[in-house]
């Protein structure tokens, strides 16, 4: 009878130190879980600062372009167009990152001058540019 009896506190003692193993189990098991959702919380704070940190920024760039007066530098240049030798090609270049923001064409002979859409236009104030003394340019979006 006694060996019986420790054996069976033996094998319950045995089962509750197996039931205390699956016990650990499912803590690890839990812990990461937590440890994934805390990495998943923590990227998700991450990315929104970054988006955040990204709208600072543009908010900043328009900022800059208003403050910088939206100015031009004309380059000056004959360019032989068409029939034409004696044409001028105003190009209007932004200061900021050189985007071009209008083309104007000014023909010496009859005083004309046109603006052409540029293909990198973006919208811009109006703003004037004076080219040498060749002609004045008006810088504007068309």
């Amino acid at each position: 009878r006694r060996r019986r009896r420790k054996e069976r506190r033996r094998g319950s003692s045995a089962a509750s130190d197996d039931d205390n193993d699956d016990d650990d189990d499912k803590d690890d098991g839990g812990e990461e879980v937590k440890e994934k959702k805390r990495r998943k919380e923590e990227e998700e704070e991450e990315e929104e600062e970054e988006e955040e940190e990204e709208e600072e920024d543009d908010e900043e760039e328009e900022e800059d372009e208003e403050e910088e007066g939206l100015r031009c530098t004309c380059i000056c240049e004959p360019v032989f167009v068409g029939l034409y030798s004696n044409v001028w090609t105003f190009i209007c270049v932004s200061v900021l990152v050189n985007i071009y923001v209008c083309v104007r064409v000014y023909w010496s002979h009859t005083q004309h001058t046109h603006t052409f859409r540029s293909t990198h236009m973006r919208v811009y104030k109006h703003t004037d540019v004076y080219c040498h003394a060749e002609a004045d340019t008006d810088c504007r979006t068309i």
